[in-house]
């Protein structure tokens, strides 16, 4: 039987790989030589039992490949087709074999920047120190001698110096300058009070404030971005930043404030300990104490100043076409518990009248008013049901 070729053969796609990548070329099978049967139409042959070959088979024995240089396509991957196919569980591995090899250098070098001074030089007076503070809120390279300490923090601040002392650093207690007014006011009624102020890490620092008698003290430590923990003769300021840090993961992860307060005390070091005063160990306890509701209210105001111009949005606003839609009221009670009249009174006024709930007179009217007019109702029905039977 004479094999012929009536056409070209098919393209087939072959896949090599090397040096991990992955090289795809589409190739035509050169047709056998005179006198030489194709192996792979034999197969093909046998196994259908009948004794034609077809003719779009292509030989594969014996013949070398022709590629196609306008149909040649190469596709190059990150790493080879056998190494290419990385489970999760190799790259986890590899992951943590890099890790495993730092660890040894991370565990030296972090050790080193905590406890030893990176060199023994003021960075302000380039002068040998014989004692070195060093400040961390400053950078890992602060190192100072005590004069140029007080220099470089001679205006109003929150870090925390540590002095190298029996071969590590520990907390040290210095004089810190006066907080005054940022706008250097001056009277004749200020006076000196000493408060403790929570900074952004919830870490406890004793600073001296300025005080008049022209405004309160709450108001005066607003002026320095410290929340009061109470109206009057606050001795305990919260930093804003902290107030924020707990707004944000109580709006996002749900975060209670008692956690919140938790989180804190296990955050700060047992380096920093000895600065928390006994007085203010229970944080919770005083924020508990209408101090974060009015901060709460405080935050809203100042985020949506109305106060400044009524056209500013007020939170109310749909956030996308910025337009104030027509109100919606929803109902929803439990009609099997009983509401008592003496069940309460109110403190004092709502923080956001009419924007959530509808004033409880207004809602007092109405059912006192609906119920006046369902009685109504049934009075005049029962006089239209009597005198149609009379008529009748």
């Amino acid at each position: 039987m004479v094999f012929s070729w009536d056409r070209k053969p098919a393209k087939r796609k072959y896949i090599s790989v090397k040096n991990k990548s992955i090289r795809v070329k589409y190739c035509r099978i050169s047709p056998p030589s005179s006198g030489e049967q194709d192996p792979v139409a034999i197969d093909a042959a046998s196994a259908s039992g009948s004794g034609s070959i077809p003719k779009d088979i292509p030989s594969a024995s014996g013949s070398e490949l022709e590629v196609d240089k306008q149909s040649e396509e190469a596709v190059f991957f990150s790493d080879a087709l056998d190494e290419a196919k990385v489970t999760y569980r190799d790259k986890k591995k590899k992951r943590l074999e890099n890790w495993a090899a730092l660890a040894d250098d991370l565990v030296e070098v972090g050790t080193a920047v905590l406890f030893t001074p990176p060199h023994s030089q003021c960075i302000c007076c380039m002068q040998n120190l014989d004692q070195v503070y060093r400040c961390m809120d400053c950078g890992t390279s602060a190192v100072y001698c005590r004069e140029c300490l007080d220099i470089c923090h001679s205006l109003p601040h929150l870090h925390v110096f540590e002095v190298f002392k029996n071969g590590t650093f520990i907390c040290v207690d210095t004089e810190t300058p006066v907080w005054k007014r940022p706008d250097n006011h001056e009277c004749q009624t200020i006076y000196c009070k000493q408060i403790v102020v929570l900074d952004e890490h919830g870490w406890q620092h004793k600073r001296v404030m300025e005080l008049c008698g022209c405004e309160s003290a709450a108001v005066t430590m607003i002026r320095s971005y410290l929340w009061p923990s109470s109206p009057k003769n606050p001795i305990l300021g919260f930093h804003i930043g902290l107030l924020e840090w707990m707004t944000a993961l109580l709006l996002e992860c749900h975060v209670s404030t008692k956690g919140f307060c938790e989180a804190v005390k296990a955050k700060l070091s047992r380096h920093h300990k000895g600065l928390v005063d006994s007085e203010f160990k229970d944080v919770y306890r005083i924020l508990m104490n209408e101090c974060l509701v009015q901060y709460q209210n405080f935050r809203y105001k100042i985020s949506h100043p109305i106060h400044l111009c009524e056209d500013i949005d007020s939170g109310i606003h749909c956030p996308a076409c910025f337009e104030n839609p027509q109100k919606i009221i929803s109902f929803d009670a439990d009609f099997q518990l009983v509401r008592k009249v003496s069940s309460g009174s109110e403190a004092g006024k709502p923080k956001h009248d009419g924007h959530f709930f509808i004033d409880q007179d207004e809602v007092d009217k109405f059912i006192d008013e609906y119920s006046t007019e369902k009685e109504k109702i049934k009075q005049e029905k029962a006089v239209h049901n009597v005198q149609k039977v009379l008529i009748t």
